[in-house]
């Protein structure tokens, strides 16, 4: 005898299909591998004077999560982000003061950035503060365009803000802070930062940055917070920065400018 369904039973069936847990997918195999290429050019750099046959010593640990069997979106310091489709991308990465020693200055982090940073397109978040990085900021990081908040300060890396042409921080319109305090960064500031419209905060403090201060600064809508303190610009300050409070006029010798916008 046939059986013929109704609409209830064809209502029921659907919900009971709808109501299976689907478990999201992990997070994309490009992006796992470029963590662990990532992971496997860097050092720990270890105060001498730690023991590890004290008390107080804490090992080094904290990326041990980091490994090619488990999915990359569950690892420590690494936040993913779920999509419509159930897709995982890593957003954010938090790799700042890694090391959890008492003395930061001397316990930390020590690599170079590498182009696998550029295969995390979806990066939102990017901190790796408080290390010892060294080299470059690889062109790669600057096609990385979903960045809200960057954050390199208090590491040693040198050069500039742009590398070919095309290629440098003005590309980053998504910004909204940018940290580079306490590096050993030089040249001069990209005119194409006036490009990025959505920046509020930005320390470029204690580095060896040079030449003019571009005008477009001074015309960033949502700026709030700007130290260029401690560098070696010329010129006088941009007109464009008159609506800056708290304005310290560089000396001949510090060329220095500090700035709190109204």
């Amino acid at each position: 005898m046939a059986v013929v369904a109704t609409p209830l039973s064809v209502f029921s069936i659907f919900f009971i299909l709808t109501s299976i847990p689907v478990s999201s997918l992990p997070c994309p195999i490009h992006q796992k591998q470029a963590l662990l290429r990532f992971k496997s050019t860097l050092t720990t750099i270890f105060d001498a004077n730690s023991d590890p046959n004290t008390d107080d010593f804490v090992p080094f640990e904290e990326l041990d999560s980091w490994n090619p069997k488990s999915d990359c979106c569950t690892w420590d310091r690494v936040n993913c982000t779920r999509t419509r489709n159930k897709t995982r991308f890593v957003t954010e990465l938090h790799l700042d003061a890694v090391v959890p020693l008492r003395n930061l200055s001397t316990n930390s982090l020590e690599g170079r950035l590498g182009p696998e940073l550029g295969s995390l397109r979806n990066l939102t978040t990017l901190t790796l503060s408080v290390n010892n990085f060294q080299g470059m900021i690889p062109p790669e990081l600057f096609k990385l365009e979903s960045l809200r908040f960057l954050d390199l300060s208090n590491n040693s890396l040198h050069g500039g803000l742009s590398s070919d042409v095309g290629k440098e921080i003005g590309n980053l319109t998504k910004l909204r802070e940018l940290w580079l305090e306490k590096n050993q960064f030089t040249g001069g500031i990209p005119s194409s930062v006036e490009n990025m419209k959505d920046l509020e905060s930005l320390d470029l403090s204690v580095n060896s940055f040079s030449l003019q201060i571009p005008a477009g600064l001074g015309r960033l809508p949502n700026m709030t917070t700007l130290d260029l303190s401690k560098n070696q610009f010329v010129g006088p300050i941009p007109p464009s920065m008159q609506n800056f409070e708290q304005v310290r006029n560089p000396s001949a010798q510090e060329q220095q400018a500090h700035r709190r916008k109204r």
